[in-house]
């Protein structure tokens, strides 16, 4: 009986413990965030709020950091578009920036929107703000910066993290 139950603790602790990770390749390069990963989403009341993005995905190396920015949904189970908008033109969108000391920022940073041929999806499979507390999913995307006319093709990525939620 006593090892049963050694063992039981040991399955339930294996299980409980969760890899946090942000990765996705840019242009064929591998990337791996190693700070900064995390999730914020925040419940709103869309009668008293405006310009709110209640969740944000985010993970960065010591070069780049990776943002993703997703409107109120009723339900983020599922694929979000780039660049699609509410009724008040807000739209979700995701970020790539070299810019992580913020002094280049037009130059350094590539944004998937929707605006000139810039796309990409997120797909969201786990959203659990009760019991785990995590978020997982994929994305992918066709980045666009206006000031310097190029374009950075993201693939493969995938994140796994915890996920805090503010009331």
């Amino acid at each position: 009986m006593k090892t049963l139950l050694i063992a039981c603790l040991m399955i339930v602790s294996f299980c409980s413990c969760q890899k946090n990770y942000m990765n996705w390749k840019m242009d064929g390069t591998d990337y791996a965030a190693n700070k900064d990963l995390a999730a914020n989403y925040r419940t709103i009341d869309m009668n008293t709020s405006s310009n709110v993005t209640p969740l944000i995905i985010r993970g960065a190396t010591d070069a780049l950091f990776a943002n993703i920015y997703l409107l109120p949904e009723n339900n983020y189970l599922g694929t979000f578009n780039f660049g699609d908008s509410d009724a008040d033109q807000h739209v979700h969108y995701a970020i790539i920036s070299y810019d992580t000391a913020h002094n280049d920022y037009k130059n350094k940073t590539w944004f998937a929107n929707g605006d000139n041929d810039s796309r990409g999806t997120v797909t969201i499979t786990l959203f659990d703000t009760l019991d785990s507390h995590r978020i997982e999913g994929t994305f992918e995307g066709r980045f666009y910066n206006s000031i310097n006319n190029t374009y950075k093709e993201v693939t493969d990525g995938a994140f796994s993290l915890p996920l805090s939620v503010e009331h």
